[in-house]
């Protein structure tokens, strides 16, 4: 642990308008000034701890072969490069150079440049520049004359990095640069994805020019919308507690890892445990024990034990429970807790010191699916499958193989999905610098991104295409609707696919069965960050059950400090107010999970074998462009990822052990999606 509290000063969101019709408000960091600029205002960047910050919207993803890039600058004086406006060192900007010069850059594999001398005059006197790339060559402008120019006819390469004026997000962030940012005044800034010419803009009116541009601020208005945790130039947040002093969910399994007592299996089927007292000091009879005997998650048996066992021994004890009936399709455990009979100076009386939950390993038969009512009709059309029952109407899309509609009883339970995935919002650990050297040999990119994430931003991964290749309809003997898609989720860039080899059976109660087989194809990462399904669902759809660990965000290494039960929560209360937005909320070794409306209406999954999932009022688009909580803007709908795999956490320096990681490969699941009322 490197900190126990995550660095963060309660600081203002102030926002500077975009005047382009792309909304990109500027986000001003840190506390400069205003001055009178070349038309008004003019925001003043000492060199130190100040910027201004954009979302990374994609209209700021420039990536064609036309870009034009002009301001108007007051520099100052620095002993070093002056970072002007970047996005990225791997994308475009324009800065003044280690050799002084100014320097107009792009990039695409490499990097391609024009520079020029600045004047006498530079310093402390408005200058006008101006970047433009016509798909040919790369000019740049001071004071509307050519300074220089270079061929150059590729398209400019994506950088997951934010625009920043003042600062390069991709080098002067973590808290590690040493060196002053950007010393100047700055005005009028424009950004447009094509070619001007210096005429135009040496003409055009501002009126005119905001109407071309994907970026236009001038600083004539700022206002204060709300606060946030600021960690100043990209600082770490180690710690297990956030700067509101409210804890983590990675602190309960701290917690649990680090318990002074452990309950082992020793014949559990007997009643046989072994406990160990992991205490220095403390005779266990100085704790009150108790044991609780589970079918599924209801209790059925329990009892406390007395148990005197001094430091550091181990004993083997009787759990006195009585073998309950076993009942197809339900599980057993025996949970053993250990607690505060009285009231501490450091704990309330019944605090838990410690737990253990041990699965008891019965000789369960399945539970056997009654199929009743599967009177189901099927209907083609050129794009669409319709399966209708009794109180159903289904929608299956020919183009991708994703379910368009599901209407039960009139109400629409899903808006889009299930769509196959293996991208997360990265975590903080996924894009720390700390250790990526282990995932900087294949497929790698140099400035997209610092570790797994640019391996999949490399391979085209994020957004994956699916297209059907074949799909055939049939209605069983027993009166249920197959359909048997065979499609392709291709990467952008069509070198790399997941084949999907799926069957969908719908009964005649509105159940969906899915069986699908996933076989990579082409180039693929060292590892997937995760393999599943993601819903759209209706936005209503706010209130959650799980049978699971829970109650709160788990994941493969970092799960065992979470007890197996029943949980409820809401959508909105998923939320992990995490000082980076990445991915949040999910939830391990989950039997079953129901999401539905205030009535009760909506759906429950069940996995052939336990499942992860979370529930997000974010897109995962949303989340990975996000760089603060601000910048996070409600769906007008609910996302629900049901993933079979997760690759876990890891921790900072040391990357996900290799137990915990999803690596490529043949992969078969089976989940049933059920409408509930």
């Amino acid at each position: 642990i490197w900190d126990w509290i995550s660095p963060g000063v309660n600081f203002p969101v102030i926002e500077t308008p975009d005047n382009s019709s792309n909304g990109n408000t500027g986000y001003i960091m840190g506390r400069p000034t205003f001055s009178e600029g070349k038309k008004g205002k003019a925001i003043d960047l000492s060199g130190h701890d100040d910027w201004i910050e954009f979302y990374r919207d994609p209209s700021l993803d420039i990536t064609g072969n036309q870009i034009t890039i002009e301001f108007w600058i007051n520099p100052r004086e620095l002993d070093n490069p002056n970072t002007i406006i970047t996005k990225s060192d791997h994308q475009y900007g324009i800065i003044r150079n280690q050799s002084g010069e100014l320097e107009f850059y792009l990039h695409n594999r490499r990097r391609a440049s024009t520079t020029c001398r600045v004047p006498d005059d530079w310093y402390n006197n408005w200058h006008h520049v101006a970047g433009i790339y016509n798909g040919e060559k790369m000019m740049l402008y001071i004071d509307y004359e050519k300074q220089s120019e270079t061929p150059f006819n590729r398209k400019i390469q994506h950088s997951p990095f934010p625009l920043c004026i003042g600062r390069n997000a991709e080098t002067q962030d973590q808290g590690e640069y040493s060196g002053q940012l950007s010393n100047m005044k700055i005005d009028e800034v424009r950004i447009y994805n094509q070619a001007l010419s210096i005429d135009e803009i040496k003409n055009q009116s501002d009126v005119e020019a905001d109407q071309k541009t994907v970026l236009s601020v001038s600083f004539e208005e700022t206002k204060t919308n709300g606060e946030f945790f600021s960690t100043g130039l990209g600082g770490r947040t180690y710690g297990i507690i956030w700067p509101d002093r409210e804890i983590q969910p990675e602190i309960w399994q701290i917690k649990k890892s680090a318990q002074p007592v452990k309950v082992v299996d020793e014949n559990i089927l007997e009643g046989k445990v072994k406990i160990i007292n992991r205490f220095m000091f403390t005779n266990l009879n100085e704790l009150k024990t108790s044991w609780e005997l589970y079918e599924d998650y209801s209790l059925i048996q329990s009892s406390n034990l007395k148990i005197s066992l001094n430091p550091q021994t181990e004993i083997i004890v009787d759990i006195p429970f009585k073998k309950p009936e076993i009942k197809e399709g339900k599980e057993y455990s025996i949970k053993i807790t250990f607690t505060q009979p009285d009231r501490t100076v450091w704990s309330e009386k019944d605090h838990i010191v410690a737990w253990d939950q041990i699965q008891i390993p019965y000789e369960i038969s399945e539970e056997i699916y009654q199929n009743t009512n599967s009177n189901v009709s099927i209907s083609e059309f050129d794009k669409a499958i319709l399966i209708s029952g009794k109180d159903f109407v289904y929608q299956f899309s020919k183009v991708d193989g994703s379910i368009a509609s599901l209407k039960f009883k009139g109400t629409e339970l899903i808006k889009s999905g299930p769509k196959f995935n293996i991208w997360r919002a990265p975590l903080a650990n996924d894009i720390d610098p700390w250790g990526a050297n282990n995932f900087n040999k294949n497929n790698y990119t140099p400035g997209m991104g610092r570790s797994i994430d640019n391996q999949i931003y490399t391979l085209g991964l994020v957004e994956l295409q699916t297209e059907v290749d074949h799909i055939k309809t049939q209605k069983l003997t027993s009166g249920e609707a197959e359909i048997k898609i065979h499609s392709y989720s291709y990467s952008t860039n069509r070198n790399s696919a997941f084949e999907k080899i799926e069957r969908y059976v719908v009964s005649g109660n509105g159940e969906i069965s899915l069986e699908q087989e996933i076989i990579p194809h082409g180039p693929m990462p060292d590892l997937l960050p995760k393999v599943g399904l993601q819903f759209q669902l209706p936005e209503k759809f706010d209130n959650i059950e799980w049978y699971g660990r829970g109650s709160f965000e788990t994941y493969p290494d970092r799960k065992t400090g979470a007890q197996i039960g029943l949980y409820s929560s809401t959508v909105k209360n998923e939320y992990v107010p995490y000082l980076f937005p990445q991915d949040y909320g999910n939830k391990t070794d989950i039997r079953w999970v129901k999401i539905a409306d205030d009535n009760g209406v909506g759906l429950e999954i069940k996995g052939e074998k336990p499942l992860n999932f979370s529930a997000h009022n974010f897109t995962t688009e949303n989340l990975s462009r996000a760089v603060y909580p601000f910048q996070l803007k409600e769906a007008d709908h609910t996302i629900l990822n049901v993933d079979f795999e997760v690759t876990g956490v890891g921790g900072t320096a040391r990357r996900t052990l290799t137990k915990y990681r999803v690596t490529p490969g043949i992969k078969k699941n089976k989940i049933t999606i059920k409408p509930i009322e």
